[in-house]
């Protein structure tokens, strides 16, 4: 009797895994995999086995590549996914229905744990799963749907943006060609300066041999001269006549062509100083109409814009695409998109002891208005804040989102920001 009995549970078991292979769909893959799992044999995803129908999900790692067993975690050491690849691509299927479908890896296959917010993932009943799809989906769709509005709201203040780059531009390159007109013009001016300088430096010369004192002790001619020996030495014959002959000769006295070189000195070094600092007013232009502003250049009106919050007991100021301090402390000035349109990079800041130059990375996110805010240290002297702007705000995203959620009604947020309907249900 207890051998029949066996044999008759035995059997049972066995019928019972024939109909849920034949009529039931497996745990733990998308509707439309379950083809690939249907007939006799079942050939390994990727290894390419050939395996028995029934062998599919029995808790038992029969594939290579352990493709046999989408639906408990018996191949959890062979199947190759990532702890940080987002979203999933394979491994567990949760279907979550409310809310949306994902993959967990196969490993939290009844480890007594709820990953599936259907609970689908501990089928083995050992612990008690609540549905919380549904509860889930409506939180989605409040998110999702501020998110089209934030986007698209944003993205209506971008196009002004846009429409302001494309006055700004031109404007940059107007002020780059007038710069370099007035370098070359400083610098032709340059030449014919230090030909005048070259020249008075000449009769300076000149002059100085014939009055044979420093210049500093010269006794100017219209000066009363007090003792003996200066009268002596104004009255000298062969100075005298030396001056004259200067004077007849240049139509300049003494002292006038000193004055002359010392002001053609001034001149050349006047020139020179101009010539650099028109040097880097053409090479700051330049910067700037090199500088990536975005695809339409709707980051260009933010350039030099000053934005500020206090954060710390500290007041932060960030001047787009120019600089960012700590109070009057410099954090860096701006170096380069370390991800493009997304992550600002500020470098070369205040050193600090221990820990090299003081640096910013600046997160840039859609915001209808432009602001900065979340700032933080999270290493030594190496700072992050976020700054928030219609630059970064894409139709085409908000669109991606209704799309991917099959919502084309207008929104329906009330004013604590939660939906008013869903298209979850």
């Amino acid at each position: 009797i207890v051998m029949k009995s066996i044999i008759c549970g035995v059997l049972l078991l066995f019928v019972c895994n024939v109909v849920l292979s034949s009529n039931e769909k497996l745990f733990g893959v998308p509707d439309k995999e379950q083809s690939i799992y249907a007939g006799e044999l079942f050939t390994c995803r990727e290894s390419g086995e050939k395996i028995r129908n029934e062998m599919v999900n029995d808790d038992f790692c029969d594939c290579l590549d352990g493709s046999d067993e989408p639906g408990t975690s018996a191949c959890s050491n062979v199947i190759t996914l990532s702890t940080y690849e987002e979203p999933r691509q394979k491994g567990f299927y949760c279907k979550n229905q409310g809310h949306k479908s994902i993959f967990i890896a196969n490993s939290f296959v009844n480890d007594g744990i709820c990953d599936c917010c259907d609970g689908s993932d501990e089928y083995s009943g050992h612990v008690e799963c609540k549905n919380t799809c549904e509860e889930r989906g409506k939180l989605e769709l409040s998110r999702v749907k501020l998110e089209i509005q934030l986007h698209e709201r944003g993205a209506n203040e971008k196009l002004k943006m846009i429409e302001e780059a494309k006055l700004i531009r031109p404007s940059l390159q107007q002020d780059l060609d007038e710069s370099k007109e007035k370098l070359e013009k400083l610098r032709t001016n340059l030449i014919e300066l230090e030909e005048k300088e070259a020249k008075a430096k000449a009769l300076a010369d000149i002059a100085e041999e014939i009055h044979d004192d420093d210049y500093d002790e010269y006794i100017r001619e219209d000066e009363e001269v007090d003792d003996e020996e200066g009268r002596l030495r104004r009255e000298d014959p062969e100075r005298m006549s030396n001056q004259e002959k200067f004077e007849k000769e240049h139509g300049v006295t003494l002292v006038a062509a000193k004055e002359a070189y010392k002001d053609a000195k001034s001149e050349v070094k006047t020139c020179s100083r101009g010539i650099r600092d028109e040097e880097n007013r053409m090479e700051q232009f330049e910067k700037l109409l090199n500088t990536d502003f975005g695809l339409m250049d709707e980051f260009l009106p933010l350039r030099g814009q000053t934005f500020s919050t206090r954060a710390g007991g500290y007041n932060y100021e960030l001047r787009v695409f120019e600089s960012a301090t700590q109070g009057s402390t410099s954090l860096g000035n701006w170096d380069s998109w370390a991800t493009k349109y997304s992550k600002m990079s500020y470098t070369g800041g205040k050193r600090c002891w221990g820990a090299g130059e003081r640096e910013v990375f600046v997160t840039v996110e859609c915001g209808v208005t432009t602001e900065i805010s979340e700032i933080d240290e999270p290493s030594t002297c190496s700072y992050t804040m976020v700054l928030k702007t219609p630059a970064a705000c894409s139709f085409e995203y908000a669109q991606e989102l209704r799309a991917n959620y099959n919502f084309e009604e207008e929104l329906d947020v009330d004013g604590t920001g939660n939906v008013k309907s869903s298209w979850f249900f």
